[in-house]
């Protein structure tokens, strides 16, 4: 209570004292046209804001000092001023054109000034706490319509919706699920580290149908491009005993060719000598780009991650990898062509290798790939836009095992012995998608619409997606709207253990959507919006539970909901604010998801987060910066125990239990040394709140104060860790 009252006051006390005004235009050298969203910082004091409208920015309450203003925008040369802040300052940023930074086309999934548009930006995974060892996409559990099941969860609940058909893509290609795993099915965090993300935002709802395989919920995850010249490199220390080590840089040698990239491994199996167990976590994220002349753009990056974990008899493993290709082509100003090869692969399996030797250990394999050629071309011209575009996909891979998907839920999993045939169960094919999409404004009017077809070879399925938005500007900082779309997703790779000859279909939802935006005073921005969705066919297969809920908690993303039909709705309210040094976002999400189960009972789906609230508020003073998020959240419902003992267990009606709501806040300072060298403190839950996740039934007990134990959420916690720019 103390630490976060001393932090409240120091929020409070420095956002008032009283210092220096910086404030200036930023304009393109050459045309004399402002330029906004131009990244305006001042290293010195932590400070960063963005160039508004006019190129307009204001940086206020900056100590008394001589410090380094830096200016940044994609497609220019960075520039640096060295000035004496001794009294308020205007200053004109002229930034010149950069033809080997430029970005030739805006991709498609950027969504950046759009009604509704949602996202984080590296800065903000730096800023807030919750990052800890490298869960850099953990802060999309802040953004409205998010949640998640507890602290450590780092698979985020979109509106309600099964996180098995939420689709990730980093810079366009399209990934399952980019996290690191413990014992190859339990996500632990993010397999892409902060050094490789320049942004992450959130398509939901209509937004999402037409970029293919998902109902309604896509991260778009854009990667970071080098901005500053020359060679930079940082070594990352997560936490400040060196378990985490990382490595990141950016580099621009010459004209027309840059490059960034970072590699991180735990140290923990090479530091100790462990007896029976065994693990290791690694990724890796490199990415070059050319300009060989001002029309031609060519990018390559190679991301990819591997986990592994033994314990005694048992060996377990997890991988994925991604590659891309990309060229992209401007004829003009108005049409441009992006063309784009890659490959994605993952891999989780599991291994009993004691008994498998000897022919009765249980074994199984999930080994999906992709190969993917991509073509779109892109015409703009004032106020309209369209795009028309094809891929083809290559499927391989599949899955194979001795053991059923029903016994990979089981707790004892571990130990797990099978006389069955090992078997293979392919999913190979071809497919072939087409789509197309169209953009306008014309006064205070604008509108989107995308439509997409699909062939997917491996079940012979046809599919036709589409999303449309209407909105109109009704006052002056003031924009409504209205979306609608369909969407359809492949049947996750879980559902084919076992299915020797699959009639699956696609899954398939139908959204609608209005909300509205609205600025106030410069310093503002609101959000609203109401939502509801129609979800059908979502367990293709054969319908298999787990009767230990709480693994259910642990796996995050698994295919053990009984759960085929039913409908969302919900509202999601935000606001975002920045005044003098004091900055942050509060959020409200309701949500009600009712799912039909394999028997035709009606209930709360396991992924129905009724209500969500976020505050995230930070600050800076000199070279300090401090951060405070505060979660209070629904938990979520499970199917509780009625009684047990040797004969059984029985249990009530499905998902009509909840525990109490969770509360919990998360503090985090940093310091910014003269060089850009950092050290960060995290304190997790800091009020020691007591938040239920999940029951452990010991089974043939009968029920009693101490069966089932209840297990919390993670205690209070301290973090440490430092950045060492060379």
């Amino acid at each position: 209570m103390r630490l976060a009252a001393a932090l409240v006051i120091l929020i409070a006390s420095s956002a008032a004292a009283a210092a220096y005004t910086l404030s200036g235009s930023v304009f393109d050298a050459d045309s004399g046209k402002p330029l906004n969203n131009a990244a305006v910082g001042i290293m010195e004091h932590g400070a960063v804001t963005e160039s508004g409208s006019g190129g307009v920015f204001v940086i206020r309450d900056i100590p008394r000092s001589v410090c380094i203003v830096s200016v940044t925008r994609p497609g220019y040369r960075a520039y640096e001023r060295k000035i004496s802040l001794n009294m308020d300052r205007s200053i004109t940023v002229r930034m010149e054109k950069d033809p080997y930074l430029q970005e030739l086309i805006s991709p498609p999934e950027k969504k950046e000034g759009h009604p509704g548009y949602k996202s984080i930006s590296r800065e903000d995974i730096k800023k807030y706490p919750m990052r800890g060892f490298g869960d850099s996409l953990h802060l999309l559990q802040s953004l409205p319509g998010i949640g998640g099941g507890s602290s450590l969860s780092t698979v985020p609940i979109i509106r309600g919706q099964n996180p098995l058909y939420t689709k990730y893509y980093i810079d366009g290609v399209p990934v399952d699920f980019p996290y690191h795993y413990a014992a190859a099915f339990m996500p632990m965090l993010s397999s892409l580290n902060e050094e490789s993300i320049d942004s992450a935002s959130l398509n939901s709802g209509p937004e999402a149908a037409a970029l293919g395989d998902n109902l309604g919920a896509a991260v778009i995850i854009n990667t970071r491009s080098a901005e500053a010249p020359g060679l930079n490199a940082r070594i990352h220390i997560d936490p400040f005993l060196p378990l985490f080590p990382g490595i990141s840089f950016t580099a621009v040698p010459y004209a027309g060719f840059s490059a960034s990239g970072n590699a991180m491994r735990t140290t923990t199996d090479i530091l100790g000598d462990f007896e029976y167990t065994d693990s290791s976590m690694r990724d890796h994220f490199l990415k070059m780009e050319w300009n060989p002349h001002s029309s031609h753009r060519l990018t390559a990056f190679t991301t990819g991650s591997s986990d592994s974990f033994s314990y005694k008899k048992w060996n377990a493993a997890s991988s994925s990898s991604v590659s891309s290709g990309l060229h992209e082509f401007a004829f003009n100003d108005m049409i441009a062509v992006r063309t784009r090869l890659s490959h994605y692969g993952w891999e989780q399996s599991f291994e009993n290798k004691q008994l498998y030797e000897n022919g009765t250990g249980a074994r199984v394999v999930f080994n999906p790939s992709e190969t993917r050629f991509y073509q779109e071309a892109f015409y703009a011209r004032d106020s309209f836009s369209a795009s028309l575009g094809w891929e083809y996909a290559a499927y391989s891979g599949g899955c194979r095992g001795n053991i059923s998907l029903e016994q990979i839920g089981d707790i004892d999993l571990p130990d797990l012995s099978s006389l069955n045939e090992y078997l293979v169960f392919p999913v190979e094919g071809r497919g072939l998608s087409s789509f197309c999409s169209a953009q306008g404004s014309f006064g205070k009017y604008s509108g989107e619409l995308a439509l997409r077809y699909e062939h997917y070879g491996p079940l012979d399925t046809h599919s036709v997606t589409w999303s449309a938005k209407a909105a109109m500007s009704v006052l002056k900082g003031l924009s409504v709207y209205l979306s609608a779309g369909r969407s359809e997703a492949h049947p996750d790779i879980y559902y084919y253990l076992g299915s020797s000859n699959p009639s699956f279909e696609n899954a398939s939802s139908l959204s609608f959507e209005a909300g509205a935006e609205a600025s106030a005073l410069k310093i503002f921005t609101f959000n609203a919006a109401l939502y509801t969705a129609d979800y059908d066919n979502l367990n293709p297969g054969a319908v298999y539970t787990v009767s230990d809920e709480y693994l259910k908690r642990l796996l995050q993303i698994h295919p053990f909901s009984d759960e085929n039909s039913g409908r969302s709705f919900g509202s999601e309210l935000s606001a975002a604010w920045n005044y003098k040094r004091l900055s942050g976002r509060a959020a409200y999400s309701f949500c009600s998801t009712k799912m039909n189960t394999s028997s035709g009972q009606e209930a709360p789906s396991e992924f129905s987060q009724s209500h969500i609230f976020r505050l995230l508020l930070d600050t800076h003073s000199g070279r300090w910066t401090w951060s405070f998020i505060w979660s209070a959240y629904s938990s979520l419902p499970y199917t509780p125990v009625t009684s047990q003992s040797e004969n059984g267990t029985a249990y009530g009606d499905y998902n009509s239990a909840r525990f109490n709501a969770h509360n919990r806040v998360d503090l985090k300072a940093a310091y910014t040394f003269p060089g850009g060298s950092r050290i960060s403190v995290e304190l997790w839950n800091a009020f020691f709140q007591s938040n239920t996740v999940f029951e452990y039934y010991r089974e043939g007990r009968a029920l009693s104060s101490s069966n089932p134990e209840k297990f919390d959420d993670i205690p209070v916690f301290l973090w440490v860790a430092a950045e060492v720019s060379l």
